[in-house]
């Protein structure tokens, strides 16, 4: 078992005291931002968005919270914008900065380095972007700051890009996923592994999955309006009903989220085109063998562990079969910055 200064990293969820100050360090990687930016459906959402609202942006201040390289910024600025202030805690700032130059821009575009929390600024802003959105939405503590910032900063009559964010649920068939996170440790070399399948059963993990997988009609947990919402919001329990849509087996309930400003949505669902979010798993400690028009009921709650962590709690009844389980989600970016938990359904 993995062990930080003599407590159990896994089961008590401290990954943050692993990885809180690598953490913000691996957001200045390269292959990270290159990775957001090749995420077609995120970026040209955001594109797309900011671009066909230049009546917005004309003439006003923008705030790009956890900005990144600036891409945000930069569309913001050919929106129109007056001002547009980029924050971002990591060193890759320094980089944005040289960006911004490169590309004429630096009378527009202020990069401040530097966390958001420490930041004053001389004015209020007319809109916020932000794309601080984790696996599972609320994961990463980004959506503090963002309430933060809409508090501090936000005039009155001011808007928020995305303004709203709504968290699903939905069952699916993950044979191979369930294999392969689970069922793998029972045979390792001719050697019983299965505490380890146990162990991993407590996991909240990081997916990609196909519109083929879907099994039931997905259910609405959260409804998110950030200009109201406050921090006590974030966190959450509540029931859930699935409809089965076709007979089949189902390994594991997921969570995806959308995101909206105005009339315009991003889907993170499987039957949507993929995003490097994908989808947040929890497998079952029991498969459900399920026909088309059943339901299932549940509650679902969501609360913070530590800095970095959150907890889930995952109540199910099925005919005669139900659970009651723990799950975490740990800290998303590992030393080398890559997402810990991420794993393909080939």
């Amino acid at each position: 078992m993995v062990k930080v200064n003599g407590n159990d990293a896994l089961t008590n969820g401290n990954h943050e005291k692993i990885f809180k100050e690598d953490g913000i360090s691996a957001y200045a990687r390269p292959d990270l931002h290159q990775g957001l930016l090749d995420d077609k459906v995120r970026t040209d959402f955001y594109k797309n968005t900011i671009l066909k609202n230049k009546d917005l942006f004309d003439g006003k201040v923008v705030l790009d919270i956890s900005c990144g390289l600036g891409m945000m910024s930069l569309f913001a600025a050919e929106a129109g914008a007056r001002k547009v202030i980029g924050v971002e805690p990591s060193a890759v700032a320094d980089q944005a900065v040289d960006i911004v130059k490169d590309n004429g821009l630096e009378n527009v575009i202020t990069i401040v380095k530097g966390k958001l929390d420490d930041v004053e600024l001389a004015e209020k802003v007319d809109i916020i972007i932000s794309e601080i959105m984790g696996v599972g939405l609320i994961h990463e503590t980004g959506i503090r700051s963002l309430l933060d910032a809409r508090n501090r900063f936000l005039k009155p009559s001011g808007l928020l890009l995305p303004d709203k964010n709504n968290l699903y649920i939905c069952g699916v068939e993950a044979k191979k996923l369930h294999d392969r996170h689970i069922g793998y440790w029972n045979d390792v070399y001719g050697f019983d592994f299965s505490e380890m399948g146990t162990h991993a059963k407590s996991y909240a993990w990081h997916v990609p999955l196909k519109e083929r997988q879907i099994v039931t009609e997905p259910a609405l947990l959260k409804e998110y309006d950030w200009s109201t919402c406050a921090a006590d919001d974030l966190f959450f329990s509540t029931p859930f009903t699935l409809k089965c849509k076709k007979n089949d087996k189902i390994h594991s309930l997921a969570i995806y989220f959308d995101i909206q400003f105005n009339s315009d949505r991003l889907s993170t669902g499987p039957e949507a085109a993929s995003t490097h979010w994908g989808q947040l798993a929890f497998h079952l400690e029991e498969v459900l063998d399920v026909k088309e028009g059943d339901t299932i009921q549940g509650t679902f709650s969501v609360k913070p562990h530590g800095e970095w962590d959150l907890e889930f709690q995952l109540k199910i009844e099925y005919q005669e079969k139900s659970l009651t389980k723990a799950y975490y989600h740990y800290c998303p970016v590992s030393p080398n910055g890559s997402h810990l938990m991420y794993t393909t359904d080939e």
